[in-house]
């Protein structure tokens, strides 16, 4: 018991207990951030440490991402009517927060014309299902390539009727052929299966190529659009 009385019914509903702890979370990670800055400047010996805390910013940064993909799977969980109001996710606003959260730059996410500045052509997807799928593919391209959280996002206009959204990691250790193989290993495979899975029954999908060189893979999901009228 505060001062301030008995919590109401949100505080104590699934997503208020969570939001609480999202955001004690994401404190503790901004603590964590702000130590390894320190220790960036503040080390004699700059060159035997640059490489252990840039890769400890970069786990740190893709914790943050992996903690907004649960948010929405939690969303989906404790409140399962919300998936039938779909449209409610302005995507590249949610892309732009996600690139915030790695430290990139928000034209780290390019826009096609035709597309305009704008909120994006709404989608037929849930929110939550779509922020689960949008948040998997940016940590699964990560995964595939160590030492970077420089990621580079496309969305295009198909026709009128789909959205494509393309991600690619742009840096990592030259020559890894081993990580870009990562992404190919089962556990990733059947992550993928299931955001794949979950697009799937909104009419939507994922699929996977290898990019121009071997250390390097590219993830495209193709969201259905809204069809006009009902826009």
């Amino acid at each position: 018991m505060t001062e301030r009385g008995s919590p109401n019914d949100a505080e104590l509903s699934p997503e208020g207990l969570s939001s609480s702890v999202f955001h004690d979370l994401n404190n503790t990670l901004t603590a964590v951030l702000g130590n390894l800055s320190l220790i960036r400047l503040l080390e004699s010996d700059r060159e035997r440490t640059r490489v252990p805390v840039a890769d400890a910013e970069a786990a740190t940064r893709r914790v943050r991402v992996a903690l907004e993909q649960l948010r929405a799977v939690l969303t989906m969980a404790a409140d399962p009517a919300s998936e039938l109001a779909s449209g409610s996710t302005d995507i590249r606003a949610y892309l732009h927060g996600l690139m915030e959260l790695l430290g990139q730059p928000l034209d780290s996410v390019s826009t096609g014309e035709g597309l305009g500045v704008g909120r994006l052509p709404v989608t037929d997807i849930p929110a939550a299902t779509l922020k689960v799928a949008l948040s998997g593919m940016v940590i699964e391209v990560l995964r595939a390539t160590p030492h970077s959280n420089r990621i580079r996002i496309d969305l295009e206009g198909v026709d009128g009727r789909e959205l494509a959204v393309t991600m690619r990691c742009l840096a990592g250790v030259p020559g890894d052929g081993g990580a870009a193989r990562r992404v190919e290993d089962d556990a990733d495979a059947d992550r993928l299966s299931i955001y794949d899975g979950l697009l799937g029954r909104h009419g939507g999908s994922i699929s996977r190529t290898r990019g121009e060189s071997g250390s390097r893979i590219v993830l495209v999901a193709r969201l259905p659009l809204r069809k006009r009228a009902d826009r």
